[in-house]
């Protein structure tokens, strides 16, 4: 898990070699989605799958403070692969 706080902080990003896939949230803004395209192309550009997440306002910490933890949970699961929700998240209550 990476946090890069900021758009001009992934391109500086290092990935392992045992990387296989990689989640990116990305903010909904232009720079958000800038970075987003710069980072998928250097995944694909070494074989790394990618799977973007998109939170339902402008960005995650927006939707977990307006609607909850729980809401969150339900907006992310259906945008993981399965196998991934299965396992890294709790059931949906």
């Amino acid at each position: 898990m990476l946090a890069a706080t900021s758009a001009a902080h992934l391109a500086a990003v290092l990935f392992p070699l045992s990387l296989r896939r990689l989640y990116v949230l990305r903010d909904r803004d232009p720079a958000g989605d800038h970075a987003r395209d710069r980072l998928l192309e250097r995944a694909a550009a070494v074989g790394i799958e990618t799977v973007v997440l998109s939170p339902r306002l402008e960005d995650f910490n927006e939707d977990l403070r307006l609607y909850g933890p729980d809401a969150l949970r339900t907006l992310m699961r259906p945008q993981l692969i399965h196998e991934d929700a299965s396992r890294f998240m709790a059931p949906a209550a």
